[in-house]
């Protein structure tokens, strides 16, 4: 999809309600392609936390603010904060998670497959699991390639990488709200 300010494209992995447009979503999880510099769109009342995806160092101007950022690196801001890609080292991909601040939180980490997540979800915890890249296959046989995503409480099992290396990040998202299935009330 491209992006509201016609400068990009998006891969859109999820976003609730399904169908849902950018006013009423309550939650967006997506894979930004990073080519050139230029201004980020402003999501008034959406928290955005960016991760970039790859070996590549991106430098932000969020409010007049520079930040640099590296492979994993990440950042959340206000959605409607004056946002600029100011420089970049190499083209690049960004994991982008934008979610309600008064429905859900989000917590973005990334790991080594082998190592794990370092913890378990939270009771009332979704959590997306994000296989950034190479390939590895789950128990079940099934091959999972950059970009794929499962959604669970519990990590996907995963034995390994099918080209006989395991060193491949996975990221996983985890949205929590007062309880996953009833997300806190919105205010009047």
């Amino acid at each position: 999809m491209p992006w509201a300010n016609g400068l990009g494209e998006t891969i859109e992995l999820m976003r609730f309600p399904s169908g849902s447009s950018m006013d009423e979503m309550e939650f967006r999880i997506s894979v930004a392609s990073l080519n050139q510099p230029g201004p980020f769109s402003r999501f008034s009342g959406l928290e955005r936390t960016l991760m970039v995806l790859d070996r590549s160092e991106i430098d932000l101007s969020i409010d007049g603010f520079r930040e640099r950022l590296s492979q994993f690196d990440q950042l959340t801001f206000d959605g409607e904060s004056a946002t600029e890609l100011i420089s970049l080292t190499g083209a690049a991909r960004d994991l982008n998670v934008m979610s309600r601040t008064e429905v859900w939180t989000s917590n973005v980490t990334a790991f080594q497959l082998e190592d794990g997540p370092g913890c378990a979800p939270e009771e009332g915890e979704v959590t997306a699991w994000i296989f950034v890249s190479g390939n590895a296959m789950d128990s079940t046989g099934q091959t999972l390639e950059s970009l794929d995503m499962s959604i669970s409480q519990e990590m996907p099992p995963l034995v390994g990488n099918r080209n006989g290396g395991s060193h491949h990040p996975l990221s996983s998202l985890r949205l929590s709200a007062t309880a996953a299935i009833e997300p806190r009330s919105r205010s009047n």
